[in-house]
């Protein structure tokens, strides 16, 4: 918290938050949300508690995203990303496990200041983030194995494969911060598999040989470990690639790092696209930030900026972070920095290379921006929300019973979820305890097709990294919290 302090201007900042703590204990008050109202009133919430008072529970997972089947009524899992705690919950015996995710190598960072400068007013000197897999981010597989950024070693003890792997003449990984870890509920054992690549988010495409896609928050590249090969061979090294993002500047359909341009920058998530073969990944740097379409097989790729034109009329969009496809392979990113949830067709596009392509700025057709509900910024141009979208997630196959393709965005500072209804209007699932629901991951499960709104859900975790600021105060645990739509308030 002290750094993010730092970064706005130590003293403004410092200063800014003094006034903001006399100006509530003198009474003031920020504006109430509104009440529930419509389906609002319909919503049913079941949380269920897990990790402990230290827990960071980064993200959930309860099915594979291609399949809201798969897993029916089974465990949903979480990840402590500071203390390296793998969380199970068990729906149906409303109980939780935990078990650890091991680190192979003892001297393995755990990226978290080991000493504390000061006392803090809750824990004095007890050090309660120690672990070291950083866990961040899993995805399903079709055999109901969890696939996790995670990782377990150095990362400079790069495998020695990783020089002379053929996508390091593109893009050489001397580093990374993390690998990529499975749990298998057949066993409950966890395998590692030793990656060149960074991993972050990842994402299963729909292909034969069940791709995994991971993006690089550190490299600026996009991986994937091909799971069926890696399963039937072994072989780690023949079952991975990666690819930085190059323009293919002659447009031959081939990179030449001497001749093509690298994109730069670097992903904060990925998607793979359910028909063409391509991967989609959000940077949200520099300014305004961009998604990027790759070719995993050569690398070409393709840039687009969202519509930023701070000096004069129109929209003004920026930051994408989140993304995910619709089953019409429309991109759906949250724009965390100017607070909307945008749509890009690419299909609208009048061009899709050249010189022109190069800016990102060629296509402002493609984009629609869809502003969130709740209070704006006062005297700042552009209309820009307080609230804050940290990622969102198509509902692609009608788990939430409001229709298929319906797009979702966290409302991280508005203890919501927010979805974006058919008539463009929002629909704001809020969590009314504890105050300070601050969700990041979300998926949606179906178990049973045939019970109607019961047999259906949209899951999201409540893990904020000081889970002892919230409404509860110290002791107060994170929890994974199920959203449900009935047809009406009081129905059964």
């Amino acid at each position: 918290m002290t750094s993010f302090v730092t970064q706005m201007g130590r003293m403004r900042g410092l200063q800014m938050f003094a006034s903001w703590t006399d100006r509530i204990a003198a009474g003031e008050l920020p504006p109430a949300p509104p009440r529930p109202s419509q389906r609002e009133r319909n919503l049913v919430i079941t949380m269920w508690e897990w990790g402990g008072p230290a827990t960071f529970a980064h993200d959930e997972l309860t099915t594979d995203k291609r399949n809201p089947t798969a897993n029916a009524n089974g465990m949903i899992y979480g990840f402590d990303w500071v203390n390296d705690g793998f969380l199970i919950v068990e729906p149906s015996e409303h109980s939780v496990t935990e078990l650890k995710i091991p680190v192979l190598d003892p001297k393995t960072p755990t990226g978290k200041p080991q000493s504390m400068p000061f006392p803090s007013p809750y824990w004095g000197d007890t050090l309660y983030w120690t672990g070291s897999a950083a866990t961040n981010h899993a995805a399903m597989d079709s055999k109901g194995r969890v696939w996790m950024s995670s990782r377990f070693r150095v990362p400079e003890d790069q495998p020695p494969f990783c020089a002379n792997h053929p996508s390091a003449a593109l893009a050489p990984q001397p580093r990374n911060f993390r690998q990529i870890q499975y749990y298998d509920p057949n066993g409950r054992r966890f395998h590692q598999v030793n990656t060149c690549f960074d991993s972050h988010h990842v994402q299963f495409a729909a292909d034969k040989d069940e791709t995994l896609y991971a993006n690089g928050p550190f490299s600026g590249a996009i991986g994937w470990v091909k799971t069926r090969l890696l399963d039937e061979t072994g072989n780690e090294s023949a079952a991975q690639g990666w690819c930085k993002p190059y323009f293919d500047l002659n447009r031959d359909g081939k990179i030449d790092a001497k001749n093509d341009r690298e994109v730069g920058g670097t992903f904060y998530s990925v998607i793979p696209h359910p028909t063409d073969g391509s991967v989609w990944g959000a940077m949200p740097a520099p300014m305004p930030g961009r998604i990027v379409r790759i070719n995993p097989a050569t690398c070409v790729s393709e840039v687009y900026e969202p519509p930023f034109n701070p000096n004069g009329s129109g929209l003004i969009g920026y930051t994408p972070r989140g993304i995910d496809v619709d089953s019409n392979g429309v991109i759906w990113t949250a724009l965390a920095g100017s607070g909307h949830l945008a749509s890009f067709d690419r299909r609208k596009c009048k061009v899709l290379n050249g010189p022109e392509a190069t800016t990102g700025r060629h296509c402002p057709e493609g984009w629609t921006l869809h502003p969130v509900p709740g209070p704006r910024f006062a005297n700042v141009r552009g209309n820009i929300a307080v609230d804050f979208q940290y990622y969102n997630f198509v509902d692609r196959f009608n788990t939430l019973g409001l229709g298929e393709n319906m797009p979702l965005a966290n409302g991280t500072n508005s203890d919501s979820l927010l979805v974006l209804q058919r008539d463009g209007t929002w629909l704001t699932l809020r969590v009314p305890y504890p105050m300070g629901f601050f969700s990041r991951g979300m998926d949606g499960r179906i178990d049973d097709p045939k019970a109607g709104w019961k047999g259906r859900a949209v899951y999201a975790n409540y893990g904020p990294n000081a889970v002892w600021h919230v409404e509860g105060g110290l002791g107060t645990r994170g929890a994974v919290l199920k959203f449900q739509i009935r047809p009406s308030p009081l129905a059964k």
